[in-house]
């Protein structure tokens, strides 16, 4: 709502308005405002400029005054006026602007309003003006090679405001610093590892959308419809997979360290010997691993068989895969630990052994599949059928 009456303005009348949103025309001189007329104008801004020199809002003061001697020349009807805001830029702030100039447009009923700024941080309250007043002119107010500056360390404010309350940054901001502070603190030899630990399973969680996909399976979890037995299958393979794969991972890192000790020492020997590492943690590691990755995909099965889903029958298909690259993975581990003279034969066998079983398991499910879809194909069209019989012997008893 506009804060001007209805009245319509036949003749031009200006208002000079100049704004200090965070009073520092209150706080330095102790002058009340709204401060209207050309004369309490100038005084203020010269006793803003005696009392802090670096003061900006007094060079925005004086160019009001400057415009308001324009506009007297001129002929023109004007009044110029300063308003002023709290401390702290806030809600509050903004309404007793608003308050000051109303109080100075129920005295002047302006036709056109000019507002005089010392830089972009005041000009936030500019829609405010729009909505209330008839804005025809901004007259920005800088000292010469500080507005660029002053706009880089309020842009840099906020986005360091940004890394401090944002959500989505100041995990990353405060939280990663943070635990490498505490790190450096509690094991200053273990701190870089640990840290670069942390930080690298933060970047593989977020990278794959292990979080979204954790909280996704929950919520549908929650909300499932399945039976109890089956339902608990479902949980407790989940839990039972994720146990063993992390506790396999852990098991086969520490064998890795006792059977090695000498080639762990640090992150050079790590990378000088990986191969050997990798294959000595494969080897320790598959056991669980491949255990883990069965149950899960055993509990997912049951329910989709449970509700003759589609999917079972790709969860079985998974079931084939894991267990015919078991033997693989076991003789890759092997070759990074040792190369012999028939390694790349065992390699090669391995490999036709996973390919041959995995074509031989995907046929024989292939056919599987298609005998029980036919056979429930056929089982539908007799229920259609005998539903059609029952259909037309009522019909015939009614009539």
């Amino acid at each position: 709502m506009s804060l001007l009456s209805e009245e319509k303005q036949d003749e031009r009348k200006v208002l000079v308005l100049c704004i200090d949103r965070d009073n520092d025309i209150g706080q330095k001189t102790g002058i009340s405002t709204p401060i209207v007329g050309k004369l309490g104008v100038l005084e203020a801004a010269t006793r803003l400029a005696i009392a802090d020199p670096e003061e900006s809002d007094s060079n925005a003061m004086f160019e009001a005054v400057r415009i308001s001697d324009s506009l007297e020349k001129e002929g023109t009807d004007h009044r110029v006026a300063v308003v002023t805001g709290e401390v702290r830029r806030t809600l509050d702030s903004d309404r007793k602007i608003l308050k000051e100039i109303a109080e100075v447009v129920n005295e002047f009923q302006p036709t056109e309003t000019v507002l005089v700024t010392d830089g972009f941080g005041d000009e936030d309250v500019i829609p405010v003006i729009k909505s209330n007043l008839p804005l025809t002119s901004v007259r920005r107010v800088v000292v010469k090679h500080s507005r660029s500056v002053e706009e880089s360390y309020i842009i840099l404010g906020r986005y360091i405001k940004m890394l401090v309350t944002d959500p989505r940054f100041k995990k990353w901001f405060l939280g990663a610093p943070g635990i490498a502070i505490v790190l450096l603190a509690l094991a200053p030899s273990w701190a870089l590892p640990v840290f670069l630990a942390i930080i690298g399973l933060a970047a593989i969680i977020k990278g794959f959308d292990i979080d979204k996909n954790l909280v996704a399976q929950i919520r549908r979890l929650s909300t499932s419809t399945l039976p109890a037995p089956i339902f608990v299958i479902e949980v407790f393979s989940a839990i039972s997979a994720v146990t063993l794969i992390l506790v396999g991972g852990y098991i086969g890192a520490f064998r890795v360290w006792v059977h090695y000790p000498d080639k762990v020492t640090n992150l050079a020997t790590i990378f000088a010997n990986f191969s050997l590492l990798l294959g000595e943690w494969t080897r320790q590691t598959i056991d669980a691993a491949t255990v883990g990755l069965l149950v899960y995909i055993i509990g997912k099965f049951v329910p989709a068989a449970y509700l003759r889903s589609e999917e079972a029958w790709r969860y079985m298909l998974g079931i084939v895969l894991i267990a015919s690259l078991y033997s693989l993975f076991k003789t890759i581990a092997e070759a990074l630990i040792s190369v012999e003279a028939d390694t790349l034969a065992k390699l090669l066998d391995a490999s036709v052994q996973a390919l041959l079983t995995l074509v031989v398991a995907s046929s024989i499910l292939y056919v599987l599949r298609r005998a029980v879809l036919i056979k429930m194909d056929r089982k539908d069209e007799r229920k259609k059928q005998e539903e059609a019989k029952i259909e037309n012997n009522f019909g015939r008893t009614v009539d």
